[in-house]
């Protein structure tokens, strides 16, 4: 069986032209994908390309309206750049620019919607394991403070710290515990 060469630590440069950096690629040849499709953005815009069609930047804009006009254009150029999207330019007047899915960019559209249905499927059971992970972390480190793990009585708030814990985290003591969330609980955490 014929050994995979491996990359040198600062990087080689693939036929593609895409940096490989470190080790990983030779355990796993998709690891440079992860630098092209994987940015916050770049999943969104190719989503929207592939559903609506020919977008202008403030239709593009519109329906992603918390990236940034900033990050927009710098997102679309680097697509445009990987090939993923064509920019069409029309002199018109006003002029405009509109951007769309290019041949490459559409091959990815079976993968999107491949991971869509798997998001669909899987993000509940995703979520019920990060419920899971957090209790299991939450009981380990009321074990570790020395309190008993467990969510705090009904109908309370949890135990007050004492007047040294405030101290220390640079809060005031308030008399009777006015102004506190967790006043009238009866209870101190030590």
């Amino acid at each position: 069986m014929p050994s995979l060469p491996l990359p040198s630590r600062q990087g080689d440069v693939s036929p593609g032209g895409i940096r490989e950096a470190g080790y990983a690629v030779a355990a796993c040849p998709t690891t440079p994908l992860g630098d092209v499709l994987f940015n916050r953005w770049t999943v969104p815009i190719l989503w929207i390309l592939g559903r609506h069609g020919t977008q202008r930047f403030d239709a593009l804009h519109r329906l992603l309206p918390e990236i940034t006009p900033k990050i927009l254009t710098s997102r679309l150029r680097q697509l445009q750049r990987d090939g993923l999207i064509e920019r069409t330019y029309h002199s018109d007047i006003p002029s405009r620019a509109e951007y769309s899915l290019s041949d490459l960019g559409r091959s990815l559209t079976p993968v999107l919607e491949s991971l869509g249905a798997w998001s669909r499927e899987h993000l509940p059971d995703v979520d019920v394991a990060r419920r899971a992970y957090d209790a299991a972390l939450a009981e380990e480190e009321a074990w570790a403070e020395g309190r008993p793990p467990g969510p705090p009585r009904a109908g309370t708030a949890g135990p007050a710290p004492c007047r040294g814990c405030l101290l220390r985290r640079g809060r005031r003591a308030s008399p009777a515990g006015r102004g506190r969330p967790w006043a009238g609980t009866g209870s101190r955490s030590h």
